[in-house]
């Protein structure tokens, strides 16, 4: 894969073939995002600025991604960032990549919860190797639980820096 041609963010958009030939579902979106990782502008900038010159390193980094991404690397573990729940949080290889289902699925948990801390004083849940506390984090925002179990495949170090932003007394199991 040489570098993009004369330099243009319109030019670099185009590599998106480089996708579709590797058979990557969204490969205009993915190619999109991973412009707009590259360059930190929204498209709203790209369609108004479409000439505008990449730099050296942003077409060799945009290049990597799309080499990267065209290996069939998530996007999310590319960009190192994934949205749940109107928020962005950090992902990498180590952990699952939040999907619109765990979405409805931490929405029905939520409903179920405030129906429990109506009837217990104590209302304790468990993380089960889901790996990027999205979960924990959002139904711990909403204080319907007293006690959080977090069991990990992970460094200790990696659980205890991502907990310390979680407030309730947290039991953490590395295995």
């Amino acid at each position: 894969i040489g570098v993009i041609g004369a330099g243009t963010m319109g030019q670099g958009i185009a590599k998106v073939e480089l996708l579709e030939k590797a058979c990557v579902e969204e490969s205009k979106i993915d190619a999109w995002y991973l412009l707009e990782y590259v360059t930190k502008i929204s498209r709203a900038v790209f369609y108004a600025y479409p000439e505008k010159e990449l730099t050296e390193e942003e077409k060799i980094q945009y290049e990597e991604c799309i080499k990267r991404r065209a290996e069939r690397i998530p996007l999310q573990h590319i960009t190192g960032v994934q949205e749940f729940m109107g928020l962005p949080f950090l992902v990498n290889e180590h952990v699952l990549i939040p999907r619109q289902d765990t979405e409805v699925l931490v929405e029905q948990a939520l409903c179920l919860l405030e129906k429990e801390k109506k009837h217990k004083e104590i209302v304790r849940i468990l993380d089960l190797c889901t790996g990027s506390l999205i979960i924990v984090r959002e139904i711990e925002d909403d204080n319907l639980v007293n006690s959080v179990v977090i069991v990990k495949l992970c460094q200790l170090d990696d659980v205890r820096e991502r907990s310390v932003i979680l407030n309730p007394p947290y039991r953490l199991s590395v295995l």
